[in-house]
């Protein structure tokens, strides 16, 4: 099994570069005048509650499942916002800034 105090600090590191990501993504996506900027922020936002929701919960638990459920977690936010949502805005201005 792996370290427990380790897997949090990952979880953690996770947390503090998807703040740091979405931050300098939410500013491209403004510079560039994306129109749906409100609705990507707040999936933005909905992301980052869930990460520090899973990661305080792991911090908290001793339930084995848990790095499943981040697993899966990490694996669905994947396919359905950087896959589908993120391409949304392949064809603006900020893939070409």
């Amino acid at each position: 099994m792996a370290d427990k105090a380790a897997i949090n600090g990952l979880l953690r590191a996770l947390v503090d570069h998807t703040r740091s990501h979405f931050q300098r993504e939410e500013l491209l996506l403004k510079k560039s005048g994306y129109a749906n900027l409100d609705e990507h922020m707040a999936l933005h936002q909905e992301m980052t509650e869930k990460l520090v929701a899973l990661q305080q919960r792991y911090e908290q638990s001793s339930d084995p499942e848990l790095g499943d459920d981040a697993l899966e977690f990490l694996c669905t936010w994947f396919d359905e916002h950087v896959l589908e949502v993120d391409r949304r805005y392949k064809k603006t201005d900020i893939c070409t800034s």
